[in-house]
């Protein structure tokens, strides 16, 4: 491997009398690579293997029935990357768009192919079952499908990927085959609009230095502490919590508003519940949307809107600013934080907003918990939780109970005549 040979240096003339003393990486590997002999040796491979386009034209025409085959359809680009997703209960497919990290190595396409391939294998696998499946991987990229396939010497940062892609498949069980898409199949299958047009729409605008700077500095002036990014990407983030539009693999939820409660959550750090303090800059069309939930769920929240004075969200926002003698908001001018389809020309609004019912800002008492956030005890079971579906099936026992006291008696039979 291009890892261990990096590390161990090839220059050098053998001498097999010597002792090498190997590094901690050479040793992981050498455990990993142990790891997967004790598991599938045994297994043998088949005599004759699934070929990648037989199976995938089988599975297209539905010849495949239920047999557990998923096939991944991605494309990468400087923006993100994009991929259609389809499996045995659902050919139709479902769409999700990601990001790829601002790095050196995205400027080449291999590499960003090969790490959107990863990335792919992982969101599928938050979406389906994939243990005991066959997925085919579909990519225009001949060199990052070689690479995922077999490793490569040429270059440590596909050969990373490589071994990322195999212990992600040795941990969800399945099985990967590798097929090569022509760059115009992806373009009219749509692939390649997801990883451009759509990355760029799910990237957002750009969280500038200057307005996170500000965002912070809002949030000590409060007291509080900023715990989770409600519209983010995984490239455009600057909290470790955030949740993100689509399944992106980091993301902790697909769709802000698909999360039941803004105000509190379980911390995945910790386990604690907390009292959540939101960092939100929504795009303009959702403004509204967001302004509805942040007021019924009573949030408390950094939010940054265009500069609109007349739109219908801006006195709600202005009600509920915590900051008293001032216009009630920040005003923030910079090109790199223009909106998309703004007309405000990055000329921003910065909001405190606490939308805390008066009756019960005093409700909670807030704990230091190990990750730092602001603990609370929660006062209702998230719903699916097990602590809800045990109140549940609790409401439902007493419910039946009831209802077989109260009903009618058959009359008593009538006594036979002596």
């Amino acid at each position: 491997m291009a890892l261990i040979s990096s590390i161990i240096g090839t220059e050098d003339k053998p001498d097999y009398d010597r002792t090498i003393a190997l590094p901690p990486a050479v040793n992981e590997a050498a455990i990993f690579i142990r790891g997967v002999l004790e598991d599938y040796a045994l297994c043998g491979r088949p005599l004759w293997p699934f070929v990648p386009s037989t199976l995938h034209a089988a599975f297209l025409a539905g010849e495949t029935g239920s047999a557990h085959i998923a096939v991944i359809t991605w494309d990468a680009s400087l923006h993100g990357w994009g991929m259609v997703l389809r499996w045995w209960d659902n050919r139709d497919g479902k769409v999700i768009v990601g990001t790829l990290p601002d790095t050196e190595d995205m400027r080449h396409q291999v590499r960003r192919e090969a790490l959107a391939g990863v990335l792919s294998l992982d969101a599928a696998a938050l979406e389906i079952d994939l243990s005991g499946a066959t997925v085919i991987l579909r990519n225009d990229a001949v060199g990052a499908l070689s690479a995922l396939r077999k490793g490569s010497f040429a270059s440590t940062f596909l050969q990373q990927c490589a071994m990322r892609a195999c212990r992600l498949e040795r941990r969800l069980g399945c099985n990967t085959l590798h097929l090569h898409a022509p760059g115009r199949v992806l373009i009219d299958e749509g692939v390649d609009d997801l990883s451009r047009d759509r990355a760029i729409e799910v990237a957002g605008p750009v969280s500038g230095p200057l307005l996170r700077k500000r965002a912070r500095q809002l949030a000590k002036r409060n007291g509080w502490r900023l715990t989770v990014n409600a519209f983010a990407s995984e490239s455009n983030c600057f909290l470790p919590r955030f949740f993100a539009r689509y399944a992106e693999p980091s993301a902790e939820a697909e769709d802000a508003f698909t999360v039941g409660d803004w105000d509190q959550s379980p911390c995945p750090a910790c386990g604690l519940t907390h009292r959540e303090v939101l960092f939100a800059f929504p795009p303009p069309a959702l403004l509204n949307r967001f302004v509805a939930k942040a007021r019924s769920d009573g949030i408390r929240a950094i939010v940054v809107t265009p500069l609109a004075v007349s739109a219908p969200y801006w006195n709600k926002l202005l009600r509920a600013s915590t900051l008293p003698g001032t216009d009630g908001f920040i005003r923030l001018r910079s090109q790199q934080n223009c909106p998309p389809g703004s007309d405000a020309e990055g000329e921003l609004a910065i909001f405190a907003v606490d939308f805390t019912p008066q009756t019960t800002r005093s409700r909670n008492s807030p704990t230091a918990p190990p990750c730092g956030g602001e603990a609370i005890a929660r006062g209702r079971p998230t719903a699916g939780s097990p602590l809800d579906q045990a109140e549940r099936a609790r409401i439902h026992a007493e419910i039946s109970a009831v209802n077989l006291s109260l009903r009618p008696r058959p009359p008593p039979s009538p006594k036979s005549a002596v």
